[in-house]
């Protein structure tokens, strides 16, 4: 059963947060319920196909701490080949959560085409588009410039 296509895919490296080793170094505080970023450990990286949609690229706006930035971007990735390579929870929720970040963009062939330094962090991650027999056909991670606190 054919559950859609992704347009004009590229490929994405996320590195995903190893939760484990992020609570041992000490990043995750259980009280206010967030994490440090620069105490964070990630898991190796994944690559993955992804459409690729930037709604904004280098864009700030003042705050009294100083120009906050904003750039944000968000991939769409296709669930059932995130199945296919393993990144699929029992519960049919993707294996990606917020400050997950995605470091490169590249080419299909493998070549680089952007490379985010410092990496993009994901802010949310959505499982939509039900499709033939009720299942999830997309997940879209959100991505911004800046690191941000877990939610919830």
């Amino acid at each position: 059963m054919t559950r859609g296509r992704l347009i004009r895919p590229l490929l994405v490296e996320v590195e995903r947060v190893d939760t484990a080793q992020s609570e041992g170094a000490g990043a995750y505080d259980h009280v206010f319920r967030t994490v440090a970023p620069e105490k964070m450990r990630f898991r190796p990286p994944v690559v993955v196909r992804a459409q690729v949609e930037q709604s904004a690229t280098r864009a700030q706006s003042p705050s009294a701490a100083g120009d906050v930035p904003e750039s944000r971007y968000s991939f769409t990735l296709h669930m059932s080949e995130l199945e296919r390579a393993g990144l699929v929870l029992d519960t049919g929720d993707p294996d990606f959560r917020p400050n997950d970040r995605v470091t490169k963009i590249l080419t299909l062939a493998g070549a680089p085409s952007k490379t985010f330094t410092p990496p993009l962090r994901v802010i949310e991650v959505q499982a939509v588009g039900l499709g033939l027999g009720g299942r999830q056909n997309l997940c879209v991670l959100v991505c911004e410039e800046r690191a941000t606190g877990i939610r919830g």
